[in-house]
């Protein structure tokens, strides 16, 4: 039997998506610092007990658009295949993230992660296309048994978020200058290569 969302539930989802849509449009436009609440909800003509019905803070607004814009991206240019070698797969979905993070930018990136660590944003959504994504290649790896940490599903797919975030956080605190010097990406690379056994020899732009 089909279940269907009452029309209350599909206002509160209606809502939910202008809220997020109109928090970036505002903060691409401006900045993270200068909207308010108050700007967001004007923007989209809901009231702030809306808002707080659907994000309980400015902080999780501002890391779950900014991840929003992530899957988007993913959706976008990433393709599970089955034929491509696993490590090149895991290889290839973080540096299309990445190079999302690069377009955003590191004051855009560093926001999202001070409201993650603030207010302790979960991000591992069901149904998100970067969290299904990355899934479903732990899935594959466990399958296949390449993984070298010896891990089960749940703290393999940590293994992986944990290695990457500390890279992109440290990416996004450090100065221009040292991206000058450092390829990130090649550093990012290895690390996953080490995690599955594998270096990927590729180029890497």
């Amino acid at each position: 039997m089909a279940i269907h969302k009452t029309v209350r539930q599909q206002q509160a989802d209606t809502h939910r998506l202008a809220l997020l849509d109109a928090a970036q449009e505002l903060f691409l436009q401006y900045s993270v610092e200068t909207i308010t609440i108050d700007d967001i909800c004007a923007h989209c003509g809901v009231t702030k007990g809306t808002f707080y019905h659907n994000f309980p803070s400015k902080d999780h607004i501002v890391a779950l658009t900014v991840n929003t814009m992530l899957d988007a991206y993913i959706a976008e240019h990433f393709v599970l295949q089955p034929d491509k070698t696993l490590p090149d797969q895991i290889t290839e979905l973080f540096m299309y993230a990445f190079t999302f993070f690069k377009m955003l930018g590191k004051d855009m990136t560093r926001k999202s992660y001070e409201a993650q660590v603030r207010f302790r944003v979960e991000l591992r959504i069901e149904g998100r296309t970067f969290v299904d994504s990355l899934y479903a290649l732990v899935d594959r790896g466990l399958k296949e048994d390449v993984f070298l940490m010896g891990l089960d599903r749940f703290n393999t797919y940590m293994m992986f978020i944990a290695t990457y975030t500390g890279m992109l956080m440290k990416w996004s605190t450090q100065s221009d200058e040292l991206d000058v010097t450092l390829n990130w990406e090649d550093v990012m690379c290895r690390q996953i290569g080490l995690m599955t056994g594998f270096f990927p020899d590729h180029d890497i732009t």
